[in-house]
């Protein structure tokens, strides 16, 4: 009697122990999702711009008249989810920002227009840690850095003269910009998974650069600032 006791016994605490530990292997299952997107947006962008110190630094003139420029970046990168509310983002990124000026009447060169366009471009790694919420729709936020490298720079100058004369100029010098910069960012979003390997997502950052644009032998020292609503699709394999 006492045999067929302990073996109910036995058998009982393995049935239990199975059932305790199955639901950690399927929590264990859903924690290891990982993403992939592929997405857009266009960046209101703008900066802040300060004098460098000497012997280089010059007063700011007509730069400190500059305007905020729209232009578009781009991203491509992976989202692993670590845990039910915690989700590890990173890709690589086509980083594009500027500014803008524009005067018209009389200038210092006798122009009766004078205008420019500034556009930078760098290719950054940005790493970010959100926390999360829900499962086939989720929200997310957080923030993380971005380190960049330089990949193109182009300003654009267009002056029109007292005769209706139009000149346009175009200079590309990228050795004027720092060959590494740091930015940090935060953003907030949504995902939508409508299938079993398709999404959308759509999401707003703020970048704020933590390092000058321009190397150290400029006049001006320039941190890259811009909000930017971005939107792509998301697959998983």
């Amino acid at each position: 009697m006492k045999k067929r006791i302990v073996s109910i016994l036995l058998v009982s605490s393995s049935l239990a122990f199975g059932q305790t530990t199955q639901p950690s292997t399927t929590a264990s299952k859903s924690t290891s999702n990982t993403s992939y997107y592929l997405g857009a947006g266009r960046n209101n962008s703008f900066r802040v711009l300060q004098e460098n110190d000497e012997p280089y630094g010059r007063p700011l003139g007509n730069r400190e008249n500059e305007t905020k420029l729209k232009i578009w970046s781009y991203e491509i990168g992976m989202r692993s989810q670590l845990n039910n509310y915690l989700q590890l983002d990173g890709g690589v990124a086509i980083e594009r920002f500027g500014e803008q000026y524009s005067a018209t009447g009389p200038t210092e060169l006798g122009d009766s227009t004078f205008s420019y366009t500034s556009k930078y471009a760098f290719i950054s790694l940005p790493i970010q840690l959100y926390g999360t919420l829900g499962d086939d729709f989720k929200l997310y936020g957080g923030g993380g850095i971005s380190p960049g490298i330089v990949s193109a720079f182009n300003q654009e100058i267009t002056r029109l003269d007292s005769l209706g004369s139009t000149k346009t100029t175009t200079s590309n010098k990228p050795e004027k910009l720092n060959s590494f910069i740091l930015s940090a960012r935060l953003s907030a979003g949504l995902q939508w998974k409508w299938n079993k390997n398709l999404g959308i997502y759509m999401n707003y950052t703020y970048l704020f650069g933590l390092t000058s644009t321009y190397n150290k032998q400029n006049p001006y020292e320039h941190y890259a600032r811009y909000g930017c609503l971005r939107f792509g699709i998301t697959f998983e394999m």
